[in-house]
């Protein structure tokens, strides 16, 4: 029964499974079943079938079926689900009707990702580690396990991509000191300060975009080369060309911007009425037009590294390391993702870094080898880890919350709402934090406790996760009440009320754990595993 890492990626995913060889953690990666490739599209078509009795495709079955990346005529053809998750109101309509929430996508990508895993390494998969972005908040933590269980795994961890590549990067390499992670995939960014000695790894800070990856940079040559067609050509495609040559002109776009990471130019070829037809396009034009979205990634990391400090010094002590993160005490850069092979990407890292060369491995299969390396240890334990001489090299992660964690409250004596922030993002976890709230008015008999998620002080801005009503006695307006919100390892928050006077922490008056609203309810989960687990792709 193998336990497998897998990386649930915007545009390709991929599996592995870690083994010990020689005293040595060694990874391997599964493949395709049709196109026997190690990175498997993230792709699913639903084919049109008006007696619904069609099983959808997924990934290089996809290829196996159709010589038109967009299927046939009626198809439904689904990408970049990983941006949807845990978004309501963004369900898929199959052509025969079936409305599928983005869960349910995602969670036939990881049952075939687990049936290739299955033909690759010959043994039943029944427990994995999934790798989601850094800055993920609970929303979307909880729809990749609610995917995992409906593609029939039970998921035993949710692994940060950075903290995965980092761990891969750390075993085989044995990192030490501080490492700022970079990881542009297709489809999503990630920033990652973190600690290393041996094989511990501390979480410093965490920040990212998930509508920020690859596809954005290849979204700028596409609009080059439609402005090309009608400047050199004069032809503008209507709608219908649109939908018809779409995929083949996304192709040679995503080709052109390969080509440009190790050339200074690269052509894309078309055809305009029977007549062949030639874009270019050169790497220096490449990095004028993407420079705005080269620049949002540096942003964030400046201000990783300004809100760590902050909140460095607001905590006093909460690293082993108390002194200011700089680029200077900063030992490695890592980068991590394909879009990483950008030339520009590496140019732009040693430049505001100050001359430090970023370092690279496997950019695209990091992330899945260190959920593989994860995974064993998962399964395994203390015995997993152990070398020749019997020395344990047990894993420890410590995290940190990717978001804030805040309550809806009315500022003091206004009508005005306002997100008061409990736990601070990027404060290491487990933890638990408090503060004080007044109550509104007399003789009220119960407080609607709101848990919002988000960094601004607008309600409206912030995301809801959850709420629970306390009932307490009718205090008087004014007396106070303190909040405490509990967060763990694995990013589940508890809440509790207490009375509260002068200096002490009274009688609790109740407590819940989140019920998350964006997410899908357990009948729905039920429904969707029986209806998954009636779906082969053998």
């Amino acid at each position: 029964m193998a336990f497998i890492g897998i990386d649930l990626g915007t545009t390709f995913s991929e599996a592995a499974i870690a083994m010990k060889e020689d005293q040595q953690i060694k990874t391997q990666i599964c493949h395709g079943v049709i196109s026997h490739s190690e990175c498997i599209s993230s792709s699913v078509c639903f084919p049109r079938d008006d007696a619904g009795n069609k099983a959808p495709l997924v990934g290089d079955m996809i290829d196996g079926n159709y010589l038109d990346p967009k299927g046939a005529p009626g198809d439904t053809m689904v990408k970049e689900i990983k941006r949807l998750m845990g978004r309501r109101k963004s369900a898929i309509t199959t052509p025969s009707g079936k409305m599928l929430e983005p869960e349910a996508i995602s969670a036939l990508i990881l049952k075939y990702v687990k049936h290739c895993a299955e033909t690759d390494f010959g043994e039943d998969v029944t427990d994995a580690v999934i790798t989601v972005p850094a800055y993920f908040g609970d929303k979307e933590r909880t729809a990749t396990k609610q995917a995992g269980r409906i593609a029939g795994l039970n998921v035993r961890a949710l692994l940060n991509e950075p903290t995965a590549a980092a761990l891969a990067f750390g075993v085989h390499k044995k990192l030490r000191g501080r490492i700022l992670v970079y990881d542009l995939g297709g489809g999503t960014f990630d920033v990652t300060l973190m600690d290393c000695l041996d094989n511990n790894f501390t979480i410093i800070g965490t920040s990212g975009d998930k509508m920020l990856g690859g596809h954005e940079f290849t979204q700028e040559i596409y609009d080059f080369l439609l402005s090309d067609m009608k400047d050199k050509y004069d032809y503008v495609p209507n709608n219908t060309e649109l939908r018809r040559y779409e995929s083949d002109w996304w192709g040679g776009c995503e080709l052109a911007k390969r080509k440009l990471s190790v050339r200074a130019t690269a052509t894309i070829t078309y055809v305009i009425d029977g007549s062949p037809c030639v874009t270019t396009i050169t790497r220096a034009q490449f990095n004028k037009m993407t420079a705005p979205l080269l620049r949002k990634t540096q942003v964030r990391i400046e201000k990783l590294l300004k809100d760590t400090n902050k909140l460095l010094k607001d905590t006093k002590k909460t690293w082993e390391s108390t002194d200011e993160i700089t680029w200077e005490s900063i030992d490695e850069i890592i980068m991590v993702g394909g879009s990483t092979y950008m030339a520009m990407i590496p140019e732009m890292l040693e430049r505001i870094s100050g001359g430090k060369k970023p370092i690279r491995n496997e950019p695209q299969l990091d992330v899945v080898k260190g959920a593989a390396i994860y995974a064993r240890q998962l399964e395994f334990g203390d015995k997993a880890m152990r070398d020749t001489e019997g020395t344990s090299s047990l894993i420890t992660l410590a995290d940190v919350t990717s978001k804030s964690l805040g309550a809806r409250v009315y500022e003091h004596d206004t009508d005005i709402l306002t997100n008061s922030i409990i736990i601070k993002k990027n404060t290491p976890i487990p933890t638990e934090k408090s503060d004080i709230f007044e109550v509104r008015n007399d003789g009220q008999t119960s407080s609607l406790v709101t848990v919002l998620e988000g960094e601004s002080s607008d309600p409206k801005r912030c995301t809801l996760i959850g709420q629970g009503t306390i009932n307490r006695p009718p205090y008087k307006k004014g007396h106070e009440l303190e909040y405490v919100y509990r967060y763990d390892v694995d990013q589940l928050i508890h809440v509790e009320v207490f009375d509260y006077g002068p200096g002490y922490r009274g009688e609790k008056l109740g407590e819940f754990d989140i019920k998350r609203n964006e997410n899908l309810s357990e009948q729905e989960v039920q429904e969707l595993v029986q209806w998954a687990s009636g779906i082969n792709f053998g």
